[in-house]
């Protein structure tokens, strides 16, 4: 049976349902007021997995927090399923109580495992806490996989250097090719590729795929690239394992430049120190520089800082204290070696004594690419004469681009220049320029507002767990999946959702990939966002990055399984109640129990590949056959096993969305909370997680 037809008033309440699992699905977890609150990390289920003959794996640490003090009096172990005594928790049970956050190790008995025959082993870690949790005390799920000579679940990757940097100068001989050596725990053969951040093809491999241990052989092409820094990632896949290697190309330019090739200063006669003037130098890679003033009719020239390596910025500025009235000439000297310099001119004019006063004299912005532009910041004008008197206003910028404004309304003292920056275009780095305020009249000289504007880099988006949209569980994933992605900076401020029934590739300048296979996204918002996980990821480990306007996160490597499931909750907290239909379609509850031995509709997702496949993103087709999982699954309620009746994809709906119908056996204990565990390829679903019977 996969759907039930009902009265109206009935299908309405199923739909509702639907509904409110897509809400689920689409904005993540609520707020749960009952205290305390317990949280296990990194996940209440912790997977271990052994290969015969193979190392033990090492202890697994898991912290109980609380949002208010709290107690771990004592713990027990049950063993489910199959055999036991495999695990061992420390600090033992009963040890005086642990104040929360409490941490326990997880370790395994090598006696135990190593006699163990392959399968997969459940144990519980049930928690007794103090005082009693909302919702019960907490268990802690322990998977432990033992492998009959499929694939390795211990394998590791060693690489070889495990980062590789190129220097290239035009006109020299093209760097030499470096070798990465890659051996495997198993000795398997592994791909290689490569991702540059530019998009472009000069770094190259050879071979693309190799036995272990082996050799690969790794050259760049410089030949087109322009002067700067080139970065790239070269990722070594094994049968289940990842490791990536970064790499940096670093291509130089030509002789010593400089950036302006002259400099031109005006003050009123008696001023003082000048707005500075910053002198940009180049040169060929990181080449160390010698920076002098020189003036023959005073020391009126200043330089900031007389060595520096390129690139580097120093600053210009006169001091026309003591000096007449008339132009002045002076010379900066940029020196890297014997015979390897260059000199910029500097032309200072001396104007009549000051006549106005500015208040301040100098301001300063800040701007985050992204982010709303700086609020403009004003400066009074008041005349010195005693009399009022008409100005001009003038933005100049040292360093290129239109980014400085200022008005004035009336332009007479006193009055108040308004100064504003658009930063919009402009990349990361410190600009200067002035607002030269000259008075009206003849023989007058301006004066200078310093401005200096500092823009900062996007913020990058950082990635802080990957989580079943379902269960909450997190570091571990399945083909299809719906997950969601907490983190910082991974979205816009306000959530943005997709046209309803869709599920876009970019949603709000946000984009999500896995293995660089682009994922269809849900919602998107700063702190959480939701997207499906495409199928055709990497077995055993996946990477997900999460771009938002156009700044990447760094990589996240992700356990990849056939199947992860977890069953979606009615409040959406990843416990209690599940989301699920009575066999009349209406709405399973405490206040509303489902009968024994009638048909109960639950909702999860996380159950891999289906057969017909699925396309993640696009919607299920209503009709025969419907996708369908290929994997064993199986169902208990209340401890007793469910007849299941259909395991697939929601017709309707977008994929990822797992259907399952089954029938509550007749012995099912009756009652509020029963238990209901679901298996899709032995993979369990999270614990404490409920349907009410009747």
């Amino acid at each position: 049976m996969l759907l039930i037809k009902k009265a109206p008033a009935e299908k309405t309440r199923r739909f509702a349902l639907l509904a409110a699992v897509a809400a689920i699905m689409s904005f993540g977890s609520t707020a749960q007021a009952a205290p305390p609150v317990i949280t296990i990390l990194p996940s209440p289920s912790i997977l271990f997995s052994y290969s015969p003959g193979g190392t033990i794996p090492g202890s697994q640490v898991v912290m109980v927090t609380s949002d208010i003090p709290a107690t771990l009096q004592n713990y027990t172990v049950t063993y489910p399923q199959g055999s036991g005594g495999w695990l061992t928790v420390f600090p033992p049970s009963g040890s005086g109580g642990l104040a929360t956050p409490a941490n326990l190790s997880l370790f395994l008995n090598p006696g135990f495992v190593q006699a163990l025959p392959a399968g997969q082993y459940i144990a519980q870690v049930s928690l007794t806490m103090s005082p009693a949790p909302t919702g019960g005390n907490p268990t802690i799920a322990i998977l432990l996989t033992v492998a009959g000579g499929g694939t390795n679940f211990n394998q590791t990757i060693t690489v070889a250097p495990t980062s590789l940097a190129f220097a290239f100068s035009p006109g020299s001989a093209v760097p030499a090719a470096q070798t990465l050596a890659v051996s495997t725990s198993d000795s398997t053969p592994v791909s290689a590729a490569v991702v540059t951040d530019d998009g472009g093809s000069w770094l190259l491999l050879s071979p693309t795929s190799s036995v272990t241990p082996g050799n690969i052989s790794v050259s760049v092409n410089p030949a087109l690239l322009a002067g700067g820094t080139y970065t790239a990632t070269i990722t070594v896949k094994g049968s289940n394992s990842v490791a990536q290697i970064p790499v940096t190309l670093t291509v130089g330019t030509v002789g010593l430049t400089v950036n302006p090739m002259s400099i031109a200063i005006n003050e009123p006669q008696n001023y003082g120190p000048s707005a500075f003037q910053p002198l940009t130098i180049t040169g060929t890679g990181a080449l160390p520089v010698q920076i002098n003033g020189f003036a023959a009719d005073g020391n009126w020239l200043q330089v900031d800082a007389n060595t520096g390596v390129t690139p580097v910025t120093v600053n210009v500025r006169a001091n026309d204290s003591g000096l007449m009235q008339g132009t002045y000439m002076g010379t900066v000297t940029v020196q890297s070696g014997p015979g390897n310099s260059v000199q910029v001119p500097v032309t200072l004019t001396v104007g009549a004594p000051a006549t106005l006063q500015l208040q301040p004299a100098s301001v300063a912005f800040t701007y985050q690419i992204t982010t709303a532009q700086p609020v403009p910041i004003t400066t009074k004008v008041n005349s010195l004469t005693g009399s009022a008197q008409n100005f001009t206003l003038a933005p100049v910028t040292y360093n290129g681009g239109n980014w400085l404004t200022a008005s004035a309304v009336p332009t007479t003292t006193p009055g108040v220049v308004t100064i504003g920056v658009n930063p919009t275009g402009l990349a990361v780095g410190t600009y200067s320029g002035v607002i030269n305020v000259t008075p009206a009249g003849t023989n007058t000289s301006p004066q200078p507002i310093v401005v200096s504007l500092t823009v900062k880099s996007a913020p990058v988006p950082t990635i802080l767990s990957v989580t079943s949209a379902a269960s909450y569980a997190s570091g571990t994933v399945a083909p299809g999946e719906i997950v969601t992605i907490f983190g910082s900076n991974i979205g816009p401020a306000a959530l943005t959702v997709p046209t309803p029934g869709t599920a876009p590739q970019t949603l709000a300048n946000t984009s999500i990939t896995f293995d660089g296979i682009p994922a269809p996204i849900y919602y998107a918002s700063s702190g959480q966002t939701s997207v499906q996980v495409p199928y055709n990821i990497a077995a055993g480990q996946t990477v997900v990055k999460l771009t938002y306007n156009g700044v990447p996160s760094t990589g996240t490597t992700l356990k990849s399984l056939p199947a992860f499931p977890g069953l979606f909750t009615s409040d959406s907290s990843g416990q209690r109640q599940l989301a699920a239909l009575n066999a009349d379609l209406s709405v399973n509850s405490a206040a509303n129990p489902v009968a024994r031995g009638t048909v109960l509709v639950l909702y999860g997702t996380g159950e891999g590949q289906t057969n017909p496949a699925s396309v993640e993103g696009a919607r299920v087709p209503v009709i025969i056959p419907l996708p369908q999982t290929p994997f064993a699954v199986t169902v208990s309620i209340g401890g007793q096993p469910a007849t299941v009746q259909y395991a697939g994809e929601t017709p309707g709906l977008l994929s990822g969305l797992l259907q399952i119908n089954v029938i509550v056996p007749p012995a099912t204990p009756v009652g509020a909370n029963i238990p209901v565990l679901v298996t899709v390829n032995g993979q369990f679903t999270q614990p404490n997680v409920t349907v009410a019977v009747k």
